[in-house]
């Protein structure tokens, strides 16, 4: 269930991604290695792996 703190998140995310979409790319990516090293992310789809 979407909360309104998650849609305020999820238009932070999508702002700063058109303001500088590598930065925001790079910190997305850390922090999803970040959520599986501690078990906290679980995907039911496997993750894209983007070239350099």
């Amino acid at each position: 269930m979407a909360t309104a703190a998650m849609f305020v998140q999820q238009g932070l995310v999508a702002t700063l991604a058109r303001v500088d979409p590598e930065r925001t790319r790079r910190s997305i990516d850390t922090a999803e290695t970040s959520w599986q090293q501690f078990k906290l992310l679980h995907r039911s789809v496997p993750r894209i792996v983007r070239e350099p």
